[in-house]
């Protein structure tokens, strides 16, 4: 819900705890806004909900991180591990899933795991 008066607007936050919370209540137009990522809007607009980008939040600050001592060293090295994604949806995952075709590695290699 957003208020304007003449000091400015005020705008109301609400948490959602799942992607389709969010969906319903972007298409039920119980708000008017969202901040998801860019592969949750594609979905969207591939589900036929006429959506649209008004804000780009980052240009994507991703970094695949191992501990200081690991003796992984490239991206090869990630065969047969486990690695955090913040979701399915997310651009990890695509990034993920990227990187293991342009390394010629089965999908299955690596054990991507959602850890919100």
């Amino acid at each position: 819900m957003t208020e304007h008066t003449e000091g400015g607007s005020l705008f109301r936050s609400q948490k959602f705890t799942d992607w389709p919370t969010v969906k319903e209540a972007l298409i039920a137009k119980e708000i008017g806004a969202v901040f998801i990522l860019a592969p949750m809007a594609m979905q969207l607009a591939s589900d036929g909900v006429a959506v649209k980008v008004v804000y780009l939040g980052h240009r994507d600050g991703t970094a695949i991180v191992v501990g200081k001592d690991s003796p992984i060293r490239d991206f090869g090295d990630l065969r047969g591990k486990r690695v955090a994604i913040p979701s399915r949806f997310a651009n990890q995952n695509i990034l993920m899933h990227k990187m293991m075709k342009e390394w010629g590695m089965p999908f299955d290699s690596i054990d991507l795991i959602e850890v919100p």
